[in-house]
C-alpha cells in the first residue's frame, strides 16, 4: 500500500519540531511529527528556558504564549549571577520573562499543547533510518520499538531532531567540528546551601576555561547542575568531564562548602553543544534544519531553547512560502538560511570573538568583574542580558 504524502514533515518532537508544527495551525496542511521517544521522556540539557522563547510563542498565537508563561513547573529565574576566577562577580537582572524547566516536563507540555490544539499527526516511538528523495518527494523509513518498519512520504522535511539527529547528517552532510563545538555534563542536585531560587549562577574557573560551571534552581531546592567547554579543548588537555564537574563540587573553594551536604538525585550525564560560530547548510532541495540540528547554539552562553524555537516557527514560514509558490528547490529554500544568518549572524560571531578572547586570555575574566563592581559598567553588560 502506498503511504500517504504529507505536505510537510518533521522530525524531531523537541522545542524546535514542535514549534515548527504549531506555526503550522492555521496552514490547512497535513503535517506529520516523527519522534524516536515517547513522552514523557527526559533530554540532557541546562534546562534554561530564555526570554524571547517566549516572544516566539505569542507570535504564534497569544494565549500559547500566555499559557507557557504560566507553566506550573517552570521556576521563574530573574537574575544571572557571573563569577570570575578571582571569585568576584557581578549580576545581571534580565528585562524579560524567563524560567528554568525541566526538559521532561518543558518538552511534554509543548507536545501536549500540540496535540489539544492542532491536527498534526503525531508518531512517537519511531526512529528514523533512511531518508530518500525520489521524484519531488522525500521517501521516509523508520522503526518502531516494536520493530515493525512505517514508511512515510513527504513534499518537505523539516530536520528538526537534535545535534546527533539523522537529518543534519544525511540531508546536509554535517560532522562534528571541536572548534564549534561543546561538550558538557549536567546532573540534579538538592540541598545546596544558599541556593537562590530566582538566579542562574555561573562559575567561570580558570582552570577550566574555556568553560563554564552552572547552577541553575529548579524550585523545591533543587537545581541542574552542570559544566560545559569548547570540544577542542577538551580533546586537547584529555579532560574527562564527569570528572572535572566532581573536581568542582569536591575540591573548588567556592563550591565545596555549599555542596558539602548536597545530594546528587540523578546520573551525570553528557551532551553535546553544536555552536552557531560557523556558517553552515540550513537548507537544500525539499529540506530545512532548525534548532541544534542547524547548529544554531550561542556560542558563548551555550543556551539553544530560544533559537531552536524561533528556527522552527521560521522554517514552518519558509516551508509555506515553498509550497504556496510550488518551489522547494534549493535555491528558493535558501531564502531561510538568509534570514537565519541575518538576524542572528553578527551575535554568533561576537559571541565567538568573547568566547576566544575568554580561552586566550582567562585573565580577562577577572578585569571584567573588577570592572564590574563599578554601577555605568553594569548598565553596560545589562544590555546583553
Amino acid at each position: 500500500m502506498t503511504p500517504p504524502v504529507f505536505d510537510i514533515l518533521i522530525v524531531g518532537a523537541g522545542p524546535a519540531g514542535t514549534t515548527c508544527a504549531l506555526a503550522l495551525h492555521r496552514a490547512g496542511l497535513r503535517v506529520a511529527l516523527l519522534e524516536k521517544a515517547v513522552f514523557p521522556r527526559d533530554k540532557i540539557c541546562g534546562d534554561a528556558i530564555p526570554g524571547p522563547a517566549f516572544k516566539v510563542m505569542d507570535a504564534i498565537h497569544p494565549d500559547w504564549g500566555h499559557q507557557m508563561r504560566q507553566f506550573s513547573k517552570g521556576q521563574v529565574v530573574r537574575t544571572s549571577k557571573i563569577f570570575a576566577p578571582n571569585g568576584k562577580s557581578f549580576a545581571l537582572h534580565w528585562v524579560t520573562h524567563a524560567y528554568n524547566a525541566r526538559r521532561l516536563d518543558f518538552d511534554q507540555w509543548l507536545v501536549h499543547l500540540l496535540k489539544e490544539n492542532t491536527s498534526t499527526e503525531i508518531f512517537e516511538g519511531v526512529k528514523v533510518n533512511s531518508i530518500i528523495q525520489k521524484e519531488n518527494a522525500w521517501i521516509v523509513t523508520a522503526k518502531t520499538h516494536s520493530g515493525a518498519v512505517r514508511t512515510f512520504r513527504a513534499k518537505i522535511i523539516v530536520g528538526a531532531d537534535g545535534a546527533n539527529g539523522v537529518c543534519a547528517r544525511r540531508l546536509a552532510g554535517f560532522e562534528m567540528d571541536k572548534n564549534h563545538h561543546c561538550a558538557a555534563v549536567r546532573t540534579y542536585v538538592t540541598g545546596i546551601a544558599d541556593l537562590a531560587p530566582t538566579v542562574n549562577e555561573f562559575y567561570l574557573v580558570s582552570q577550566y576555561s574555556p568553560g563554564y560551571f552552572w547552577i541553575f534552581p529548579l524550585g523545591n531546592g533543587a537545581a541542574n547542575v552542570g559544566f560545559g567547554m569548547l570540544s577542542a579543548e577538551i580533546s586537547r588537555r584529555r579532560l574527562h568531564l564527569k570528572s572535572v564537574l566532581t573536581d568542582l563540587l569536591t575540591r573548588f573553594p567556592p563550591l565545596q562548602k555549599r555542596f558539602g551536604n548536597a545530594r546528587i538525585t540523578a546520573d551525570i550525564k553528557g551532551f553535546g553543544l553544536p555552536l552557531g560560530s560557523r556558517i553552515a547548510p540550513l537548507s537544500g532541495d525539499g529540506f530545512l534544519l532548525a534548532g541544534d540540528a542547524g547548529s544554531l547554539i550561542d556560542p558563548l552562553q551555550g543556551h539553544g531553547i530560544d533559537k531552536a524555537m524561533a528556527s522552527g516557527k521560521m522554517a514552518a514560514e519558509q516551508a509555506l512560502r515553498c509550497l504556496e509558490n510550488h518551489r522547494t528547490d534549493a535555491a528558493f529554500m535558501k531564502q531561510y538560511d538568509d534570514e537565519i544568518y541575518r538576524k542572528w549572524g553578527a551575535e554568533f560571531r561576537r559571541n565567538e570573538r568573547m568566547l576566544r578572547w575568554c580561552a586566550r586570555y582567562p585573565t580577562l575574566l577577572n578585569g571584567v568583574a573588577n570592572l564590574a563592581q563599578f554601577e555605568p559598567v553594569r548598565r553596560f553588560f545589562q544590555k546583553f542580558a
